[in-house]
């Protein structure tokens, strides 16, 4: 008889593709001079080129004060998120100012997703994904929230009204609504990355407005993964971030999520950021923030600590 209850299992004999060749390349990773044929990651968005620019950077500050060695707001450090603020009005042009309160920091992207999932879903509700999408969604949104990674199938080749491989259109939207409706299947949130990953396309503002609109038809939650904000350099290519949209037709349901790993490189920091405009929302996740906090080590040593750096000085050394 197992020693565990039926949740314990349950994570046991969790897996997915991406986690068991994680488990592979932990086992057997590739070392130029340790363990020369072992496996090559092809597989994870990480920047391992940009270590001499971080390094100099880590090198100029260590502002570790007495206050940073206690316990404090779990959801992050206050200069911390007044820094996070001043970067997302410089990089997302938002129509207002960003406000600090309205920025949770969480231990990593996926743990922001997690946690919105599990405050914005019961088990076995759904989420709409446009498909193909990042593979680790599968665990953000089910390994302990029990959501239900809903796909909206995208066809490698245009079809009549489309433009361009894999496109979302509102009508596969509504298509994915009625499926889920004859399958049984609450839809509670759509989930979108921009720049998307793993197709690289950027959606257009014309086009993420109708999904807002759409979203507000049906009264779903928008969550809105920027992670690649900064990491778009195809000449002529540019994104605009949903906070600089004029017509948001439900804020209380919009939630953006950008963090650490990708634009700066620096994916070993584990740091995630959350912004919303719900209130509700962000005192639920707080208690989420207490298990799944950033450490005040990191917050203060960080690119973005309010104390520490000129933000639009480390922008222009990006």
């Amino acid at each position: 008889m197992s020693c565990m209850s039926e949740r314990g299992k349950r994570l046991q004999n969790f897996n997915t593709i991406l986690s068991d060749a994680w488990l592979k390349i932990l086992q057997d990773g590739f070392h130029k001079f340790k363990n020369p044929t072992g496996i090559i990651n092809l597989g994870m968005s990480e920047n391992k080129l940009m270590y001499d620019v971080l390094k100099t950077k880590f090198e100029e500050s260590c502002d570790i004060e007495e206050h940073h060695t206690h316990y404090c707001d779990f959801g992050g450090l206050s200069e911390f998120k007044r820094g996070i603020a001043d970067l997302f009005d410089h990089m997302m042009k938002p129509v207002e100012p960003v406000d600090p309160s309205n920025l949770l920091i969480l231990n990593g992207c996926c743990s922001v997703v997690e946690a919105l999932t599990t405050v914005l879903t019961d088990p076995v509700e759904g989420i709409l994904i446009p498909s193909p999408y990042y593979g680790g969604f599968d665990a953000d949104l089910s390994i302990r929230a029990q959501a239900v990674p809903f796909p909206v199938y995208l066809s490698s080749k245009p079809r009549p009204g489309q433009t361009q491989p894999f496109e979302l259109t509102v009508d596969q939207l509504e298509r994915a609504m009625k499926d889920a409706k004859e399958q049984d299947v609450t839809i509670r949130c759509l989930l979108l990355t921009n720049p998307n990953n793993p197709l690289g396309n950027i959606y257009s503002a014309q086009q993420l407005q109708s999904y807002l609109d759409f979203a507000h038809r049906h009264t779903l939650h928008v969550i809105l993964d920027e992670i690649y904000t900064l990491s778009i350099f195809k000449e002529g290519h540019s994104m605009k971030s949903i906070l600089s949209f004029t017509n948001i037709p439900d804020r209380q349901r919009l939630h953006v999520v950008w963090g650490f790993s990708k634009d700066f490189g620096i994916s070993g920091f584990r740091c995630g950021v959350l912004h919303t405009w719900n209130k509700q929302i962000l005192d639920a996740l707080k208690w989420v923030a207490y298990f799944q906090s950033v450490p005040t080590s990191t917050q203060v040593n960080s690119p973005y600590h309010y104390h520490s750096y000129s933000n639009l000085e480390f922008i222009a050394v990006l």
